[in-house]
C-alpha cells in the first residue's frame, strides 16, 4: 500500500513539473540568435595539418563552410590562391556539384546558406571540394607551398535596444519617467557589431516657438570578426581577378538608424540612396539626431540599427611536395 501511494506521488510530481516547465518556456525568437561575432566560418576537412604529397600526385583539399551568424547568405563566392609553379587546380565541387559559376549559393536548395534562426538553430553548412595536382620540382628534395581559400559573401547586422527621451535639469516640471544611460551592447550574431549607444537629450525652441526635445544618439560600431568588411555588392570582384578601382570598398558599409518607425538623419558620408560609413582602426562612431515635442514627461523608444555589407573570410593550408629522387 505504501509503495502504491509513493508511485502515485511520483507520477503527480512528474506531471506538475512537466506542466510548469512547458508553461514557463518561451518560444525562441530571432533576437535570441542575434548573438556572437561570427558570420561564415571555414574549416578544412578533416583538419588543417600540412598535406604531404609526391610530385605529380593529385589530392583533395576540402573544407566546410558554416553560417554561424544570424543572417542568410544569398551571394557566396570562393577563390583559391596558390602558387602555379607548384600546383594545378584540376576540379572544384560545391555540394557535390561541379563549380561552373562564381555564385555558389545557386547550388543550394533554397539558393542561400541560412543563418541561425528558430527554424535552423545551428545555421546552415555546405561542403566544398577541390582536386589539385602537385607539379614536378627540381631545386630541392621537398618544396613547401601554401593554398589559401577565400570566401566572399553578403552579410548584415541588426541591433535593437530601447532609449530614453527625457531631458535633464529643466525648469519645465517634467515627470521623470526614464534615465538616458550609456549602453554597452554585445555582438549581434555578425562580425560587424553595434557595441555602444549614448543618448544626449536637450531642450530647444522649435520653428513654431514651442519647446522641443532634441536627442542625439552616438552609436559605436566595431569590427569584431577575423575577416574584412567590404562594401555591399563587391564580393564578386574581391573573390575574382577583377580589378578593384573603386577606393570605397575596404572597410565601408551601409547603415540605417530608426527611432521607432522613423528613419533618422546621421552625421556620416551619404552615398547614393543610403548612408555609407567607413571603419577607421576597426571602428567608427556615428551621430544621429531627432527632435520631438515635449510631452507631459519623458518616454522610451525602440532604437534599431541596420548595417549592410559584404565580408571576406580566409583560411590557409600548407602543402609539402616531395621529389621522387
Amino acid at each position: 500500500m505504501k509503495l502504491f501511494n509513493l508511485l502515485i506521488i511520483l507520477v503527480l510530481l512528474l506531471a506538475i513539473t512537466g506542466c510548469s516547465g512547458s508553461a514557463g518556456r518561451q518560444p525562441l525568437a530571432m533576437k535570441d540568435f542575434r548573438v556572437g561575432d561570427r558570420g561564415l566560418t571555414l574549416s578544412f576537412v578533416p583538419d588543417d595539418r600540412p598535406i604531404e604529397v609526391l610530385e605529380n600526385d593529385t589530392f583533395n583539399l576540402d573544407f566546410d563552410i558554416k553560417n554561424e551568424g544570424a543572417y542568410d547568405v544569398t551571394d557566396l563566392y570562393v577563390a583559391f590562391g596558390y602558387e602555379t609553379d607548384y600546383l594545378n587546380l584540376k576540379e572544384r565541387k560545391f555540394e557535390s556539384l561541379p563549380v561552373t559559376s562564381n555564385t555558389l549559393t545557386a547550388a543550394l536548395p533554397e539558393g542561400k546558406l541560412q543563418g541561425r534562426s528558430p527554424r535552423l538553430t545551428l545555421g546552415g553548412n555546405a561542403f566544398y571540394e577541390s582536386i589539385l595536382q602537385a607539379k614536378y620540382i627540381t631545386l630541392s628534395k621537398f618544396q613547401i607551398t601554401t593554398v589559401n581559400a577565400i570566401a566572399c559573401y553578403n552579410y548584415a547586422t541588426i541591433a535593437e535596444t530601447s532609449v530614453c527621451i527625457q531631458p535633464k535639469n529643466t525648469m519645465l516640471g517634467l515627470q521623470d519617467v526614464c534615465e538616458a544611460k550609456d549602453q554597452v551592447l554585445t555582438p549581434q550574431g555578425s562580425p560587424l557589431a553595434v557595441t555602444g549607444v549614448k543618448v544626449l537629450n536637450n531642450v530647444m525652441i522649435g520653428e513654431t516657438g514651442a519647446n522641443m526635445i532634441r536627442s542625439q544618439f552616438k552609436i559605436q560600431i566595431d569590427h569584431v570578426g577575423t575577416g574584412n568588411v567590404i562594401k555591399s555588392q563587391t564580393a564578386a570582384k574581391v573573390c575574382s581577378s577583377g580589378a578593384l578601382r573603386d577606393e570605397k570598398v575596404w572597410n565601408y558599409f551601409h547603415a540605417k538608424v530608426f527611432l521607432g518607425e522613423k528613419e533618422l538623419k546621421c552625421r556620416y558620408l551619404t552615398y547614393g540612396n543610403g548612408y555609407l560609413a567607413r571603419l577607421r582602426d576597426g571602428g567608427v562612431e556615428i551621430i544621429c539626431e531627432d527632435a520631438n515635442p515635449i510631452a507631459s514627461g519623458g518616454y522610451t523608444r525602440p532604437l534599431r540599427v541596420e548595417l549592410a555589407y559584404d565580408y571576406t573570410q580566409s583560411i590557409s593550408r600548407q602543402i609539402s611536395i616531395e621529389r621522387y629522387s
